[in-house]
Protein backbone atom coordinates (compact mmCIF):
# COMPACT_ATOMS: atom_id res chain seq x y z
CA UNK A 1 0.00 0.00 0.00
CA UNK A 2 3.21 2.64 1.00
CA UNK A 3 4.48 1.79 -2.64
CA UNK A 4 1.12 2.41 -4.25
CA UNK A 5 0.68 5.81 -2.34
CA UNK A 6 4.29 7.18 -2.95
CA UNK A 7 3.63 6.01 -6.78
CA UNK A 8 0.65 8.17 -7.16
CA UNK A 9 2.52 10.99 -5.59
CA UNK A 10 5.69 10.75 -7.34
CA UNK A 11 2.80 10.82 -10.35
CA UNK A 12 1.05 13.86 -9.33
CA UNK A 13 4.20 15.46 -9.11
CA UNK A 14 5.89 14.84 -12.32
CA UNK A 15 2.12 15.97 -14.45
CA UNK A 16 2.66 19.25 -11.97
CA UNK A 17 5.82 20.05 -13.38
CA UNK A 18 4.66 19.89 -17.31
CA UNK A 19 1.42 21.66 -16.60
CA UNK A 20 2.21 25.54 -17.53
CA UNK A 21 2.07 27.90 -14.73
CA UNK A 22 -0.10 30.70 -15.84
CA UNK A 23 0.30 32.71 -19.09
CA UNK A 24 3.30 33.22 -21.41
CA UNK A 25 4.58 36.85 -22.48
CA UNK A 26 2.84 36.31 -26.17
CA UNK A 27 -0.14 35.59 -24.67
CA UNK A 28 -0.42 38.61 -22.13
CA UNK A 29 0.99 40.83 -25.41
CA UNK A 30 -2.30 39.30 -27.68
CA UNK A 31 -4.68 40.06 -24.54
CA UNK A 32 -3.33 42.96 -24.31
CA UNK A 33 -3.48 44.38 -28.11
CA UNK A 34 -7.17 43.25 -28.28
CA UNK A 35 -7.95 45.69 -25.22
CA UNK A 36 -6.20 47.92 -26.45
CA UNK A 37 -7.84 48.04 -29.99
CA UNK A 38 -11.81 47.37 -28.12
CA UNK A 39 -10.54 51.10 -26.10
CA UNK A 40 -9.91 53.13 -29.26
CA UNK A 41 -13.25 51.68 -30.67
CA UNK A 42 -15.27 52.70 -27.58
CA UNK A 43 -13.47 56.21 -27.22
CA UNK A 44 -15.26 58.49 -29.78
CA UNK A 45 -18.47 56.79 -28.70
CA UNK A 46 -17.95 57.59 -25.36
CA UNK A 47 -16.90 61.45 -25.74
CA UNK A 48 -20.09 61.45 -27.95
CA UNK A 49 -22.22 60.56 -25.47
CA UNK A 50 -20.41 62.69 -22.85
CA UNK A 51 -20.74 65.80 -25.13
CA UNK A 52 -24.59 65.39 -25.45
CA UNK A 53 -24.73 64.49 -22.11
CA UNK A 54 -23.41 67.53 -20.98
CA UNK A 55 -25.11 69.63 -24.24
CA UNK A 56 -28.51 68.21 -22.21
CA UNK A 57 -28.07 69.37 -18.28
CA UNK A 58 -26.77 72.84 -20.10
CA UNK A 59 -30.23 73.09 -21.91
CA UNK A 60 -31.82 71.70 -18.43
CA UNK A 61 -30.23 74.09 -16.21
CA UNK A 62 -30.83 77.30 -18.71
CA UNK A 63 -34.58 75.91 -18.61
CA UNK A 64 -35.13 75.84 -15.19
CA UNK A 65 -33.39 79.38 -14.47
CA UNK A 66 -35.50 80.91 -16.91
CA UNK A 67 -38.53 78.67 -15.37
CA UNK A 68 -37.38 80.52 -12.13
CA UNK A 69 -37.91 84.35 -12.75
CA UNK A 70 -41.18 84.76 -11.81
CA UNK A 71 -40.40 83.54 -8.76
CA UNK A 72 -37.32 85.87 -8.39
CA UNK A 73 -39.31 88.97 -9.54
CA UNK A 74 -41.88 88.27 -6.05
CA UNK A 75 -38.81 87.52 -4.08
CA UNK A 76 -36.81 90.68 -4.64
CA UNK A 77 -40.48 92.58 -4.70
CA UNK A 78 -39.47 94.36 -7.95
CA UNK A 79 -40.60 94.27 -11.86
CA UNK A 80 -38.28 92.89 -14.24
CA UNK A 81 -37.81 92.86 -18.05
CA UNK A 82 -36.23 89.86 -19.75
CA UNK A 83 -34.83 91.57 -22.91
CA UNK A 84 -32.19 90.62 -25.37
CA UNK A 85 -29.33 93.05 -25.86
CA UNK A 86 -26.50 92.94 -28.64
CA UNK A 87 -22.64 93.33 -28.14
CA UNK A 88 -20.35 94.68 -30.42
CA UNK A 89 -20.03 92.03 -32.70
CA UNK A 90 -23.85 92.02 -33.57
CA UNK A 91 -24.35 88.76 -31.57
CA UNK A 92 -26.81 88.25 -28.92
CA UNK A 93 -25.60 88.71 -25.02
CA UNK A 94 -27.35 87.50 -21.85
CA UNK A 95 -30.28 89.24 -21.04
CA UNK A 96 -30.66 92.26 -18.99
CA UNK A 97 -32.97 92.86 -15.89
CA UNK A 98 -35.20 96.63 -15.82
CA UNK A 99 -32.81 99.47 -15.63
CA UNK A 100 -29.39 97.80 -16.77
CA UNK A 101 -29.47 95.66 -13.39
CA UNK A 102 -27.49 92.26 -14.37
CA UNK A 103 -29.96 89.34 -14.42
CA UNK A 104 -29.42 86.11 -12.84
CA UNK A 105 -29.06 83.97 -16.07
CA UNK A 106 -25.95 82.45 -16.67
CA UNK A 107 -25.39 80.79 -20.25
CA UNK A 108 -22.63 78.31 -21.25
CA UNK A 109 -19.91 79.70 -23.48
CA UNK A 110 -21.58 79.93 -26.97
CA UNK A 111 -24.88 80.34 -26.10
CA UNK A 112 -27.14 83.20 -26.79
CA UNK A 113 -30.70 84.47 -26.27
CA UNK A 114 -33.08 86.82 -28.23
CA UNK A 115 -36.28 87.63 -26.82
CA UNK A 116 -39.05 88.99 -29.93
CA UNK A 117 -40.30 91.39 -27.67
CA UNK A 118 -39.35 92.21 -23.86
CA UNK A 119 -41.07 89.69 -21.18
CA UNK A 120 -42.16 91.75 -18.17
CA UNK A 121 -42.12 90.07 -15.08
CA UNK A 122 -44.04 91.89 -12.06
CA UNK A 123 -43.22 92.04 -8.40
CA UNK A 124 -46.24 89.58 -7.67
CA UNK A 125 -44.68 87.08 -9.35
CA UNK A 126 -46.62 87.31 -13.21
CA UNK A 127 -45.56 88.34 -16.49
CA UNK A 128 -46.81 89.30 -20.01
CA UNK A 129 -45.55 86.52 -21.65
CA UNK A 130 -43.49 86.51 -25.55
CA UNK A 131 -41.19 84.40 -27.16
CA UNK A 132 -37.81 83.07 -26.70
CA UNK A 133 -35.17 82.01 -29.04
CA UNK A 134 -31.93 80.23 -27.42
CA UNK A 135 -28.91 79.36 -29.69
CA UNK A 136 -25.79 77.38 -29.40
CA UNK A 137 -23.39 76.19 -31.33
CA UNK A 138 -25.25 72.77 -31.72
CA UNK A 139 -28.72 73.69 -32.12
CA UNK A 140 -31.49 76.35 -31.98
CA UNK A 141 -34.57 76.21 -30.24
CA UNK A 142 -37.61 78.26 -29.81
CA UNK A 143 -39.80 78.84 -26.38
CA UNK A 144 -43.17 80.10 -26.11
CA UNK A 145 -43.51 81.65 -22.72
CA UNK A 146 -47.29 81.99 -21.84
CA UNK A 147 -48.75 84.83 -19.13
CA UNK A 148 -49.56 84.73 -16.45
CA UNK A 149 -46.60 82.55 -14.75
CA UNK A 150 -44.47 82.43 -18.07
CA UNK A 151 -43.58 78.93 -17.97
CA UNK A 152 -41.39 77.40 -21.06
CA UNK A 153 -43.51 75.81 -23.68
CA UNK A 154 -41.62 74.37 -26.48
CA UNK A 155 -43.00 76.35 -29.92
Amino acid sequence: MVRTASRGATSLAIRRATEPAGFSLLEMTVALAIMGLLGALAMPALSRIAERTGFSLDRQDLEQQLNALPQIAATQGRNLVLTSSTTPDGSYAAPAAAAGDPFPVKLPAGWSIAVDAPIRYRYDGTCGGGRLHVTTPEAEFDYLMNPPLCELRPG
